[in-house]
């Protein structure tokens, strides 16, 4: 009997354990100085820093890279720039308010989650 138990519980625990750590994403995200972002996209975002409050620059340690982001406020707007190693442009996050969404926009989204989910909450608007 032990020896029909023994293969099956060895099967399922590699590949349980397998499971359980391939989710695993490590990043940590610190602050730096203007002067250690790259200056290719300080010259890239220059235009768009002119009004803008509260400047942060961040450079960000993934398992399997390195990105600088720059985060500000702009027009009551939180906005994320990120950049690779080099400087070159990735991507833009904007974080909004429910209240700068279309009504109509708005009620499409409540409608579409209504109709998917039994219960929701929208925390965070990116």
């Amino acid at each position: 009997m032990k020896a029909k138990i023994f293969p099956a519980f060895l099967i399922f625990f590699l590949l349980s354990a397998s499971y359980a750590f391939s989710q695993n994403k490590y990043e940590r995200e610190h602050r730096i100085k203007k002067s250690q972002f790259p200056q290719v996209a300080l010259d890239f975002i220059s235009s768009d820093l002119e009004q803008a409050k509260r400047i942060r620059y961040y450079r960000e340690i993934d398992s399997a890279k390195v990105s600088y982001e720059a985060k500000f406020q702009k027009d009551r707007l939180k906005y994320s720039i990120e950049f690779d190693e080099n400087g070159v442009f990735e991507d833009v996050e904007i974080e909004i308010k429910l209240v700068d969404i279309p009504n109509d926009v708005l009620a499409k989204l409540n409608a579409y989650l209504g109709k998917t989910f039994s219960k929701y909450r929208i925390l965070k608007l990116q």
